[in-house]
């Protein structure tokens, strides 16, 4: 089972040095490990990025980049589970959003086409985010959805259905709200 705790930098020492040591390997290695392995990677790095509601990213910013990286080869277990952590109507963790981003623009071609979803969860929530550090994680994870849509459209072998047209509905309201909330806070 996983605990919930607060972890001092002479405890966090342990696993940051197990989440590198995860990276390098994943690095070194990623296109010789099983689905089966990346599946245990995949719910090891999730449950230290989000056992900590808290913003921590001394440890959720390697367990992200574990993901995104298992995600260039096994993109559906990772973007399953990160949708999971994103339920309507809900705010999800910083680093899942994050994620989602970083991930999409690692890998545009098996992302873009779940992106719609994702982006329709995001709209209407985009108002009512107060704090400062999730806001400018939403915005610059519609960035790097765009990007990734633009990229994934480039490719000559793209579903030719999917268009810029096709996420228009929600990147043009999203980019007005977070343009609006952006100058409130300039206030």
């Amino acid at each position: 089972t996983t605990e919930i705790y607060t972890l001092s930098l002479h405890d966090a020492l342990p696993i940051l040095l197990l989440l590198h040591l995860v990276i390098q390997l994943l690095e070194f290695d990623l296109y010789n490990i099983s689905e089966q392995l990346a599946i245990h990677i995949i719910q090891m790095a999730l449950g230290e990025m989000t056992k900590e509601k808290n913003v921590e990213p001394e440890w959720q910013g390697p367990a992200a980049v574990i993901l995104v990286t298992v995600g260039r080869r096994f993109p559906q277990p990772v973007w399953t589970v990160l949708v999971e952590l994103f339920p309507p109507g809900s705010i999800p963790h910083y680093f899942v959003i994050k994620t989602m981003g970083d991930l999409a623009t690692a890998n545009p071609n098996a992302i873009v086409p779940n992106l719609k979803e994702v982006m329709a969860r995001a709209l209407p929530i985009l108002g009512q985010i107060k704090k400062a550090n999730i806001r400018w994680v939403f915005a610059s994870s519609f960035g790097r959805w765009c990007d990734a849509v633009l990229t994934y459209l480039a490719d000559a072998d793209a579903d030719k259905s999917i268009t810029q047209e096709t996420f228009s509905s929600e990147v043009y309201p999203a980019y007005e709200v977070i343009d609006l909330s952006a100058s409130a806070s300039a206030r």
